[in-house]
């Protein structure tokens, strides 16, 4: 009776799969090709592949020699022979996918190494370590990785998983699953032109801003190097070691490749290594790799040695030196790095009527000089900064220190000194400006003298100003706000990426529980039953293969759901910190100011700005200035919020006006 008793309640649960899954799951036996095996299965069951998840059951490889011992495997001398060819055969059960996937697996170009990457919606549970086990197993599997050594892949997943619960944000690094242990590509013969290289990884500290874009005509670019600079070397590569890749493919050595000898070019030196051959500059300049886009601009004619005969070797370099005069686009190519080179450039138009810089022209140095104006779409780096003209609406430029007689376009600066600024962008932490009209102002203090029509201010300190002068002084907005300092936009932009990110995350935690909440439901359900039998029944009740594996599956449901919905959880709670955390930096503009000598205009408000972690800031507070009388305003704080509850009780601020 017990064990009829057992049986009607294992089929009463059977309903649980039928209305959680959309097929019965499958095995795909004795297959080499999974792939292809999985790919016809599906088409026959009228199932999408992207929503079945394989897991390995089980393998066998076969070599083509049978006098090898059956240790030949391990045995990394004989496995890394080419005295046979191997076959691996699997076992796959295909199940409905639970969650979408939580890691990705990929091989290196050459078949040697196998990474996994998680995801951030990963979760790392002892509980589902068998399941990740045969999900990796099937994934290697189907790439054609030859299993040979499954403890050693099993180990470096617990790595893996130990790891991240250590490290949560290691969750984004590459893992290396396996790699060959014998087997070695060839290096290929490898030249690195290493201005480019470091201008291009972003190491440029302040002058890696997303707001200046890379040139254009990228190909066209000089770079910037200091005197007795390694510039260049050229690797020779190896052959590499014979041995068999992860496929089990055997990969002889690669055979010897000619060395070339490095040609004698004006203004380089070389050094001859057994692997490698190093370049390196005799003079402080802008050079490039010769070619048919720099050759143009090259301010040297190629070496005498060079010039003998038509089959020598070509120069592999060519510098470029800036004139004096006005920089044009037919003539010029961007100059690049030339901040960390050291290089000063001055540049003078040789005619009121000629742009100093042509539309297009894109400057770095480290000391910039220029007299006359700015052409349409210029750029320009510099350390510091000097402007005798107008730079152009469509200009953008970014310095430490910046000296400008009249500014259009964006300008991002430690700080900066303008005479008059039209329609012109600024983002500073000091900005003294003579005239202004039609601008937008970041910065933690600004001063100015004359405060003209439609401009706005963000200050996180102070902002003094002269005069709003009459009939040209009206629609200011000049606006307390942790923006103007740079510091705070880092911060907000960082959190604002942040919640992005986690946001996404979010909604596929989400997404997940909502798939798992019926299974979760069915399996407590079955295991609360479970309970009502006493231990004697449930010993009997577990003896039945098809009754433990229900039970298997529902505990590892329960904690599945659970683990996801704790990560929910602290998801949220992080997400609610980020907000109550950038609701309460307002008060941090206590200490800014606003001094007006004389407001002669109309419509010119103060405001405070309130952050927010949505792109939309609004303001908390507005005040018209008063007409004719001068303005002096702070910040008060009080804690005028008392209903909100204690996690979020924080100061509020409001404008004060200071007779």
């Amino acid at each position: 009776m017990l064990a009829c008793k057992f049986h009607s309640y294992y089929n009463d649960t059977k309903w649980i799969r039928r209305i959680c899954v959309e097929f019965a799951p499958f095995l795909l036996l004795d297959t080499d090709n999974i792939l292809e095996s999985l790919q016809s299965e599906c088409q026959k069951r009228a199932i999408s592949i992207d929503s079945v998840q394989c897991l390995l059951q089980k393998h066998h490889i076969t070599l083509s020699d049978p006098k090898l011992p059956s240790h030949a495997l391990l045995d990394d001398r004989l496995y890394h022979s080419d005295r046979f060819t191997i076959c691996q055969s699997c076992d796959i059960l295909v199940r409905p996918k639970r969650i979408d996937d939580t890691f990705s697996i990929y091989l290196s170009t050459d078949k040697d190494k196998a990474f996994m990457r998680c995801f951030d919606s990963f979760l790392p549970l002892e509980e589902i370590k068998a399941d990740l086990y045969a999900q990796v197993g099937a994934r290697l599997a189907m790439l054609g990785v030859i299993l040979r050594d499954m403890e050693s892949l099993h180990a470096k997943i617990d790595e893996l998983l130990h790891a991240i619960k250590h490290d949560p944000k290691s969750k984004a690094q590459e893992f290396c699953l396996m790699q060959s242990s014998v087997y070695a590509p060839p290096k290929p013969m490898r030249f690195v032109f290493f201005p480019q290289e470091s201008y291009h990884a972003k190491e440029q500290g302040l002058f890696d801003d997303e707001s200046i874009p890379p040139p254009s005509r990228l190909q066209e670019a000089f770079y910037g190097v200091k005197k007795g600079e390694l510039i260049a070397v050229y690797e020779f590569g190896d052959r590499g070691v014979a041995g068999r890749n992860l496929l089990g493919q055997y990969c002889p050595q690669a055979d010897e490749k000619p060395r070339i000898i490095p040609s004698v070019q004006e203004h380089i030196t070389t050094k001859a290594y057994a692997d490698k051959i190093q370049y390196f500059s005799q003079i402080q300049g802008f050079i490039a790799l010769h070619n048919q886009f720099t050759a143009p601009y090259a301010s040297t004619s190629p070496s005498p040695q060079n010039q003998a005969t038509q089959d020598s070797q070509a120069d592999l370099f060519c510098f470029y030196t800036p004139p004096s005069l006005e920089l044009t686009s037919t003539k010029t190519p961007p100059l690049l790095g030339g901040v960390r080179a050291h290089i000063t450039l001055r540049i003078e138009s040789s005619h009121s009527s000629i742009d100093a810089l042509g539309d297009g022209v894109h400057i770095e140095a480290e000391h910039i000089e220029i007299a006359g104006d700015l052409g349409s779409s210029t750029t320009i780096k510099a350390k510091q900064l000097i402007i005798n003209g107008s730079t152009h609406k469509s200009s953008k430029i970014l310095a430490q220190h910046a000296k400008i007689l009249t500014h259009k376009g964006l300008l991002i600066a430690q700080d900066c000194t303008i005479k008059n600024l039209d329609s012109g962008i600024i983002y500073a932490n000091t900005a003294k400006i003579q005239e202004t009209i039609a601008s937008t102002i970041y910065a933690s203090s600004i001063s100015i003298d004359r405060l003209r029509n439609a401009n706005t201010c963000y200050f996180s300190a102070l902002l003094e100003a002269k005069e709003i002068p009459q009939n040209r002084g009206d629609d200011n907005a000049l606006v307390f706000s942790l923006l103007g300092s740079s510091d705070y936009r880092s911060y907000l932009c960082n959190a604002r990426i942040y919640h992005r990110d986690k946001s996404h995350t979010l909604a596929q935690l989400e997404s997940t529980l909502s798939a798992l909440l019926p299974k979760a439901q069915a399996a407590q359900s079955f295991l609360a039953k479970l309970q009502g039998f006493t231990k004697d029944q449930q010993a009997i009740a577990l003896k039945e293969s098809k009754f433990a594996k229900t039970y298997q599956e529902s505990c590892l449901l329960i904690k599945l759901y659970k683990a996801t919905l704790a990560r929910k959880k602290s998801l949220e709670h992080s997400l609610h910190t980020l907000k109550h955390t950038i609701k309460s930096l307002s008060p941090r503009l206590c200490n800014a100011r606003l001094h007006i000598g004389k407001v002669m205009g109309f419509e010119n408000y103060a405001h405070i700005q309130e952050l927010s972690l949505e792109p939309n800031d609004t303001m908390s507070e507005s005040l018209l200035l008063e007409y004719n009388k001068p303005s002096h305003i702070t910040i008060a704080k009080d804690s005028r919020v008392k209903s909100a509850p204690e996690s979020l009780d924080t100061h509020s601020i409001h404008l004060k006006v200071e007779q």
